[in-house]
């Protein structure tokens, strides 16, 4: 099939069957053809009714892990295997800011634009990591194009998360592309741990793709997780001291009426399977950062709190003349976090 031929081309190993054709019942040469014709189809196409689980942590296989360094903005980021771990600042630095992004939803309209704009608000802010959660776009040229205006000359590397819209292949062909062109920018699906020193030590574990498979705007070639990835995206900040931190593109379900997963209507919207894993155990991650909600609501108070903090981050579209494109500023200082939306032409506050 095209979606196995196109995997293939870009390394990654997954099942991917093309369909076969049956006998039609008895009667005229037309309806056996007919009878054929529609059976192919619906084999294929419950060949292809599967996605990408692109959440599993895969086993090791013996082969070295992919390894490399380079220095951005005070820190030595080194990848190692599925860790990226930034270290350096002297051991000095008593603060890390982490920019988040979402939802720009492709590259029509000011949209490219205003993905500019906030990577230079970023970089204005002091950003160390940047993180865009998925909903950026459905093929390679849109994801090209909307990844290398945030990437593009940026002093910090930008973790690279598929959601609903991306199709995995046009996901990692993009990053590919990204990064041939120098963009510090990696796969949130190969990369699932970025380890930052200072304020006391700050992880982000990444949860690729969402959990309802019939919600993916990619369709097929979409990605998805199931409650065993949720578990073990959380079991893998345990380790760490300091803050620990979930990047995601589903909100969790929550219950409060001023819950990041609320739309219009307030209505809940967020995921139960999350929301269930996070409350499964004293959960190490104190923050969860997700896209998906475009009408972004601050909650109140800041972490620690009883439980983990969710933001949705908003959207960063510029398609209609009423699109205010936003992103997050998260502060991390010890143990205190604090949040400031960024929007194109202004800022406004947060908690």
């Amino acid at each position: 099939s095209t979606r196995s031929t196109t995997v293939a081309l870009l390394g990654t190993l997954v099942g991917a069957g093309g369909g076969d054709g049956g006998s039609g019942a008895d009667g005229s040469y037309a309806g056996r053809l007919l009878g054929r014709s529609m059976i192919a189809t619906l084999v294929r196409a419950q060949t292809l009714a599967d996605p990408y689980r692109c959440a599993r942590l895969r086993d090791e296989d013996g082969s070295p892990p992919p390894t490399g360094a380079v220095e951005l903005g005070g820190y030595r980021w080194r990848r190692d295997g599925s860790t990226l771990r930034g270290a350096g600042r002297g051991g000095a630095a008593t603060t890390v800011r982490v920019g988040v992004i979402a939802d720009a939803r492709g590259a029509a309209g000011g949209t490219v634009a205003a993905v500019t704009a906030l990577r230079e608000a970023f970089i204005h802010a002091g950003a160390d990591l940047v993180i865009s959660l998925g909903g950026m776009g459905r093929d390679q040229e849109e994801l090209g194009a909307v990844l290398g205006a945030l990437a593009d000359g940026s002093p910090w590397p930008v973790l690279a998360l598929p959601g609903d819209r991306e199709g995995l292949p046009a996901h990692r062909a993009a990053v590919a592309a990204v990064a041939a062109h120098g963009g510090l920018v990696v796969d949130g699906t190969e990369v699932r741990r970025v380890d930052v020193d200072g304020a006391g030590g700050v992880s982000v574990a990444t949860l690729p793709g969402i959990g309802n498979p019939a919600q993916l705007v990619a369709g097929p070639d979409g990605c998805v997780h199931d409650r065993a990835d949720a578990d073990a995206a959380l079991a893998a900040l345990g380790d760490r001291p300091g803050i620990g931190v979930l990047a995601t593109y589903e909100p969790p379900r929550q219950r409060a009426a001023e819950g990041s997963d609320v739309v219009t209507g307030g209505v809940h919207v967020g995921d139960r399977m999350l929301a269930e894993a996070l409350a499964a155990i004293a959960s190490p991650a104190e923050l969860v950062l997700h896209g998906e909600v475009g009408a972004p609501v601050d909650p109140a108070g800041r972490a620690p709190r009883s439980g983990p903090l969710s933001l949705g981050i908003g959207a960063a579209e510029k398609v209609r003349a009423t699109d205010t494109p936003s992103a997050l500023l998260v502060v991390i200082a010890e143990k205190h976090l604090h949040w400031q939306r960024l929007t194109v032409g202004g800022r406004r506050g947060g908690g």
